[in-house]
């Protein structure tokens, strides 16, 4: 708790070093993701408001809703049995954004932050019925990932995302796809 603090005192210092004050924007994500126990793939769809300190980091809150689900078939002594995964998750959190050089190329952005994960499975196996039940999982979580834009216009940008969720020393959801960002009139 003491190194968030701490983070969050460097921005406000750098926010008030800031030279130029750059805009703020609103980021929105459409992206396919998996979760690591198997539920296959699903739609990740994510918003962010960038809140910028100064043109080499923002700081932003967000929200993300994900869900996955998978068939898969085996065979029980002779007999095919079938495992539904059906997931689906919820997620809150604060990232921070990094611009490395904002001058020359502004389109690239590190992500790294903290949210706050609920995730819920639900199983259903035909041919272990004691394997039937609803897997949950909370806690905090941490985020990495990399924006890219490829089209950028002056108030609007588009372009790919790449980011994986962590949890527990384990991947709990990992996702790429398409981020838009939409800047914000100062």
């Amino acid at each position: 708790m003491k190194v968030f603090y701490f983070v969050l005192l460097s921005f406000l210092f750098l926010q008030v070093a800031a030279q130029e004050k750059p805009s703020s924007s609103i980021t929105i994500g459409t992206n396919i993701g998996s979760f690591d126990h198997s539920s296959g793939f699903g739609p990740v769809f994510f918003v962010e408001y960038d809140w910028c300190i100064n043109p080499f980091f923002k700081l932003s809150p967000h929200l993300q809703m994900g869900s996955g689900n998978n068939t898969s078939e085996y065979g029980n002594m002779g007999e095919d049995e079938t495992v539904d995964k059906l997931t689906n998750s919820l997620e809150s959190g604060l990232l921070l954004k990094i611009v490395p050089i904002p001058k020359y190329f502004d389109r690239l952005r590190l992500i790294t932050g903290f949210t706050y994960l609920i995730e819920n499975t639900l199983i259903s196996d035909t041919g272990n019925l004691q394997k039937n039940g609803f897997l949950k999982q909370r806690g905090l979580n941490t985020v990495v990932g990399l924006d890219l834009d490829l089209l950028k216009l002056k108030n609007l940008s588009v372009g790919l995302d790449s980011r994986v969720n962590t949890s527990n020393k384990r991947i709990l959801l990992y996702h790429f796809g398409i981020v838009t960002t939409i800047k914000l009139a100062d």
